[in-house]
């Protein structure tokens, strides 16, 4: 693993992303558009070397008390199968904004990005719709009131003017940041996704698809229940393939340990989407766990 170069490593993730996605079918709403999903995490650096302190400083902690190197990473799955496209990681000094801006070249002109409410805010939503093209749909930490909306769309939807504010969002440069315009109208739909063991019941989403007749609220709604599901393979990394930690002496090598894990997660994601087209059924009722055991079961069988 020490003498493949690093940079092969994200173009074997985006190989395993691409075979991946050509086994699904492809999305029947959002006229069929590619959806990305972004989320983030943390991983501790169990081997504390004097290399991994410096790349990745420990949080604060109480006196007496154990400090490791942390890395905080971000990645974009793809919602139609659900493999890692793409990722970028640093450390924890570094916020998860600062990552996704390193990850918009892999979003292309017509794609739709779905986030959580980290993603959700003004800075955000203008620079990917009015530099890269790319729709929103996510939740946000804004105070929405829908008595204060531009136009009423339908039951529970509506439009909403957002005003840029008046200090520069410390991720952007300042180019970046008066370049973005003045005002964004966005789109509000509030709904129930209730399923059970889901915490959230009731929720209100904002978009850049404006348009209720193209994209009805159902979809928009449905696109972000599907999102949660996604932070499920976040799970699947840490906990299936043991991702919590990383134990490499060198920060070199503690990259290569993330990518590898990430290429195994798209890989097992291959196999659960085969096994979906060869029987019939929904991608989502296929378990990760389970497909991991079946491809280590018959691993001496497939050599």
């Amino acid at each position: 693993k020490a003498r493949l170069p690093l940079a092969q490593f994200p173009k074997a993730l985006a190989a395993t992303a691409a075979c991946c996605d050509r086994l699904v079918p492809t999305l029947d709403f959002l006229k069929g558009r590619p959806v990305r999903v972004v989320d983030g995490s943390a991983l501790t650096l169990l081997a504390d070397t004097q290399k991994n302190r410096a790349a990745y400083p420990p949080i604060q902690c109480p006196p007496n008390q154990p400090s490791f190197p942390m890395m905080r990473f971000v990645v974009l799955f793809s919602l139609l199968s659900g493999a890692i496209l793409a990722a970028a990681q640093d450390s924890l000094a570094v916020s998860e904004l600062s990552l996704l801006a390193q990850l918009t070249r892999q979003l292309g002109k017509g794609d739709i990005l779905i986030g959580d409410r980290g993603f959700g805010g003004y800075p955000v939503i203008a620079l990917l719709q009015h530099t890269l093209g790319v729709d929103f749909i996510g939740r946000t930490t804004r105070r929405i009131d829908g008595r204060r909306r531009l136009r009423r769309l339908g039951r529970n939807d509506w439009l909403l003017e957002w005003k840029k504010g008046n200090l520069p969002s410390p991720w952007m440069s300042p180019a970046q940041w008066q370049a973005l315009p003045a005002t964004l109208t966005l789109r509000a739909v509030k709904g129930s996704l209730y399923q059970k063991g889901f915490r959230v019941r009731q929720v209100i989403v904002v978009t850049t698809l404006l348009d209720p007749q193209a994209y009805p609220a159902q979809e928009v709604l449905g696109a972000y229940l599907r999102r949660w599901r996604l932070e499920m393979c976040l799970d699947d990394l840490k906990t299936t393939l043991h991702l919590e930690s990383l134990r490499s002496r060198s920060p070199d090598m503690s990259q290569k340990e993330l990518w590898m894990r990430l290429i195994a997660h798209n890989l097992v994601r291959c196999a659960m989407a085969q096994a979906a087209a060869e029987h019939p059924v929904p991608l989502e009722r296929i378990s990760f766990k389970g497909s991991l055991d079946s491809v280590r079961q018959f691993s001496l069988a497939m050599a």
